[in-house]
């Protein structure tokens, strides 16, 4: 039999219409749909407040209890190549005192339920797996260099911009590029300001790590455009001392600096810092059997002229910035300038006494070495409690239950300089996570 060179390339044109058809379909084939259901419940009170000249002020508490909804639809990749997501958010109010005087950003500013489209993104990929790149562009959750989204509300905050991840041989880096963010209590996207209200044109963020055997490598900064540029640096290592036992120790020091004339130096109208802070930590985690058990020590310097100093992590107003300060706690941060702050305790988990997905924990928060407004040294303190539960029955997978509360008390001094001397936090996450398809 002969082939023409007609009926050879209708052939090929043929294979390649079938191969291009077999690759496009990826695109629905390997779709998926999937979400969760949350109830969260926030009770934060202030208390032993006091006015700026030292006068009592009434208590203050913030919180609701809330319901959200989040689906994710992911495509496949056509090609191998590109493809594109879509994310809706939804909370609404389940209940919230009339004393309260907000939700703590699990409603919006009215205190009102809302809906939105959080995410909607196209997404290409290129290479390996030892060389490779992953691209976003468009409205999504950012996790890159100090830029970050937030996920402890009703529902996550997002971004709208440019993502960029990958990997060369070994070596983890990562790029990211905003100009819009949708808050976690707010459904529209907006351009990014300072605390006067004045544009901030962009925030940008790049990272690079690596991992080695029980070597762990961390760089990671964070830019907004003539308001402020930050620098994190870690280094890490675990020791292996026995098949149930492990040691990580790490150092992590984080910087940020005035990077234009919109920083002020003050930050939700407090004093910050008036062109520089530095935190540097000292950490170490030690797991053994079920137990973990941790211990850190930092330094913070955040000069003010304009009172007691504090560092300040985010890049704007509406915007988040990525922290893991080790000795910050569940509601104070303690990173005021001069402190020196520590932080002890330890979770336990429960599955070797018949309790499988139960975990508690409890952690202590000291600082001191700051200076007041009357130009006392002072301290403050905080004690930590945790509790999670992964339900194990099969008729509840992918139901979890997540508690936080924390308990700060400081010194009289601390008070009046802040404003405030007790602070109880109470926040609960019950999460149901699904796939639809």
């Amino acid at each position: 039999m002969k082939f023409s060179s007609k009926t050879a390339l209708a052939c090929a044109v043929a294979a390649l219409s079938v191969g291009a058809q077999a690759s496009f379909e990826k695109l629905y084939d390997d779709a998926s749909v999937s979400g969760k259901l949350r109830t969260t419940y926030y009770d934060i009170k202030k208390s032993d407040r006091v006015q700026s000249d030292g006068s009592p002020k009434a208590d203050k508490t913030n919180g609701a209890w809330t319901a959200g909804l989040t689906v994710d639809a992911k495509s496949g990749y056509a090609w191998d190549m590109i493809g594109f997501d879509a994310s809706l958010y939804s909370a609404n109010k389940l209940h919230m005192d009339k004393t309260n005087g907000s939700s703590n950003q699990l409603l919006n500013d009215a205190n009102e339920g809302f809906s939105k489209i959080g995410q909607a993104y196209v997404k290409m990929k290129l290479g390996s797996d030892q060389l490779n790149a992953k691209f976003k562009a468009g409205r999504q959750i950012i996790y890159n260099g100090l830029v970050s989204s937030s996920g402890s509300r009703t529902v996550p905050s997002s971004w709208q911009g440019y993502n960029l991840n990958g990997q060369v041989y070994g070596v983890k880096y990562g790029f990211a590029y905003a100009d819009k963010m949708s808050l976690r209590n707010e459904a529209g996207f907006d351009h990014l300001v300072d605390f006067n209200g004045k544009r901030i044109d962009y925030v940008m963020g790049g990272q690079l790590s690596y991992k080695m055997d029980g070597l762990e490598l961390l760089y990671r900064n964070g830019f907004s455009k003539n308001f402020l540029k930050a620098h994190n640096v870690q280094v890490g290592y675990t020791f292996a001392l026995a098949d149930d036992t492990s040691l990580t120790v790490d150092t992590r020091y984080f910087t940020t600096k005035k990077d234009g004339e919109q920083w002020d130096g003050s930050a939700w109208w407090d004093p910050a810092f008036d062109d520089k802070a530095e935190y540097l930590s000292l950490n170490a985690s030690m797991d053994y059997n079920r137990w973990m058990f941790v211990a850190s020590v930092a330094k913070t310097k955040a000069e003010s002229s304009q009172g007691l100093g504090k560092y300040y992590y985010d890049f704007g107003k509406n915007t988040h910035g990525i922290w893991s300060g080790e000795t910050s706690a569940f509601g104070e941060n303690f990173f005021y300038d001069g402190e020196v702050s520590y932080k002890i305790g330890g979770e336990y988990d429960f599955a070797d006494l018949g309790a499988k997905g139960l975990r508690l924990g409890y952690f202590f928060h000291y600082g001191s070495g700051m200076t007041a407004a009357n130009g006392k040294d002072v301290g403050e303190y905080e004690h930590d409690f945790l509790v999670v539960y992964k339900f194990q029955q099969p008729a509840l997978k992918g139901l979890s239950y997540k508690l936080k509360y924390g308990f700060y008390k400081n010194d009289n001094a601390l008070r009046d300089t802040i404003g405030y001397g007790e602070r109880n936090d109470l926040r609960t996450w019950l999460d149901y996570k699904f796939i639809a398809f």
